[in-house]
């Protein structure tokens, strides 16, 4: 059977000729040893790869373990524990040649084992097993390939495969029967290994000396490459308070800030120049608002339709992230090969009137709405705060809770009745085409609880449409299905400013903050 392949020299499409990569100094140049402290606005929900799609908890598991395949630098698919990858020519079955020598932490060498082993897990109790729902059949040939059999055509099945929101990353496979979201030790087979976790205050790793690096591949390419650990340790230290971060990072005290206020690195960038580098991330997220389906009364598409129509975005967006926004219908970003602005005259409208008539029409009485935010991430709770002000003033009882996000988290996905509007982000997911964009919106790993038959039937189209214009037309009736029901509010796209001591060298910003390749000068 003939098949597409892929090897660390070339990604699948041939995409790999366009790669960024990060290239590695003179080995002379990279100094080993020292702690590394990053100061962080929200710490992880859990430390289980399988079992969390939060930034806070992936920033630290990408360090511990890998998956199979990965995204590179320009977010084409790449090879990581596998040597190389094929997909057959009806896309039924996917083949994977794992690398030899690969340990883990405890010492132990990978195998076929482990890998299935790991897959099976996922695929039944992952926050993402849907995307696990077409394989028929996980199966090791030998020690060092694996098998992976779907149900149907699945053309998007490496796609979702290299998803790094939830990786699809491999433990030992006498871990693999643990319950979800309480693995332990955790054990992986990254350049780092885990130390300790004091939830609220800091997360702590340590170099993991038995690391060995893929052999060929460049220095740093995404999330894969030829990871070198030169940190003894590394501290991730949670401080919520923006200014704190900031305050902490001028005196010293941590190395490198995640998420930097543009009022902050403006003054750090002149006032600091050459003691601190600032670096951009253009359009690292899309700031949002979830609409609970279910609870009323946001559970009547009036009610939704009026929020909809009552809020300013320019407001939102600028107060939640002091300037360094757009504003873009798309729920794909400009420049890429899906971006529509279909359905774009319901964003942004800003009619407070129109928003007043449709609550008549829906016959609301008052009722209440919770708003619920969080405090560790400062631009969800800041445009929760304007939100909350421009829903008040069309007459919508709103009332807001801010918690911490792991705990936000907890609640949105199993309080059904706790909340109606949630504020968030989607980030890690977006820059890897349509169907992992809404991925969580869809199927039995939704995060909310939208209860919309017409939104899985359009999904399934999507996810099974061949490439091409008949993807691009499943994925515009699935953003016009977005506006029609509203079943998230998109508020803009946020771009991100990170900093750095000028003495922490290799660092370049990415979707998470990655410490190989990185050192003291």
């Amino acid at each position: 059977m003939r098949s597409r392949r892929a090897t660390i020299t070339g990604a699948l499409g041939g995409a790999a000729a366009a790669i960024a990569l990060t290239g590695a100094p003179p080995a002379a140049a990279q100094r080993r040893g020292g702690e590394v402290v990053v100061g962080v606005g929200g710490g992880p929900d859990t430390l289980d790869p399988h079992f969390s799609r939060a930034q806070g908890a992936r920033n630290v598991t990408v360090h511990l373990f890998e998956p199979l395949i990965t995204r590179g630098e320009n977010f084409e698919i790449v090879p990581m524990l596998a040597e190389s990858f094929s997909a057959s020519e009806d896309n039924r079955v996917f083949t994977f040649v794992l690398r030899r020598g690969v340990r883990f932490h405890n010492g132990k060498t990978m195998t076929a084992d482990d890998v299935v082993a790991s897959l099976e897990r996922y695929r039944r109790a992952s926050v993402n097993r849907s995307q696990m729902a077409d394989v028929e059949s996980i199966a090791k040939t030998d020690d060092h390939t694996v098998v992976l059999r779907t149900r149907i055509a699945a053309p998007l099945f490496l796609d979702v495969f290299s998803d790094y929101g939830t990786p699809f990353g491999i433990i030992p496979a006498e871990q693999a029967g643990q319950e979800m979201g309480r693995l332990e030790p955790l054990v992986g087979t990254g350049p780092y290994r885990f130390v300790e976790w004091v939830p609220d205050s800091h997360v702590r790793l340590a170099r993991f000396d038995g690391y060995v690096p893929m052999a060929g591949a460049p220095a740093s390419n995404g999330f894969a490459g030829a990871k070198v650990a030169h940190f003894d340790s590394v501290l991730f230290r949670i401080i919520r308070e923006d200014g704190a971060r900031v305050a902490a990072l001028e005196a010293g005290e941590i190395h490198v800030i995640e998420q930097l206020p543009t009022t902050a690195a403006k003054r750090l960038a002149q006032s600091h120049a050459g003691r601190i580098s600032v670096y951009d991330l253009q359009r690292f997220w899309i700031q949002n608002g979830f609409i609970n389906m279910v609870n009323p009364p946001t559970d009547n598409l009036l009610v939704r339709r009026a929020i909809q129509a009552a809020l300013n975005l320019e407001e939102i967006m600028d107060v939640a992230t002091d300037g360094a926004y757009e504003l873009d219908p798309g729920w794909q970003y400009p420049g890429t090969p899906y971006y529509s602005d279909v359905g774009k005259e319901r964003y942004n409208m800003a009619d407070p009137a129109l928003a007043r008539r449709l609550l008549r029409e829906a016959g609301y009485k008052g009722e209440r709405i919770v708003l619920m935010s969080n405090n560790s991430y400062q631009d969800h709770y800041k445009a929760g705060l304007v939100m909350e002000q421009q829903l008040r003033a069309v007459g919508l009882n709103i009332e807001m809770r801010v918690l911490d996000w792991p705990t936000a988290l907890q609640v949105r996905n199993r309080e059904r009745n706790a909340w109606h509007l949630f504020m968030g982000a989607m980030g890690s997911t977006i820059p890897l085409g349509p169907a992992l964009a809404i991925a969580q919106l869809t199927g039995p790993s939704r995060t909310q609880f939208l209860m919309d038959p017409e939104w899985d039937r359009l999904y399934e189209e999507l996810r099974t449409a061949p490439a091409g214009p008949g993807r691009k037309r499943a994925w515009e009736a699935v953003q016009r299905h977005i506006y029609d029901q509203v079943n998230v509010l998109k508020f803009g796209n946020t771009h991100v400013k990170q900093a750095a001591l000028a003495r922490v060298r290799g660092f370049a910003p990415y979707r998470a903050t990655r410490l190989w390749n990185v050192w003291f000068e």
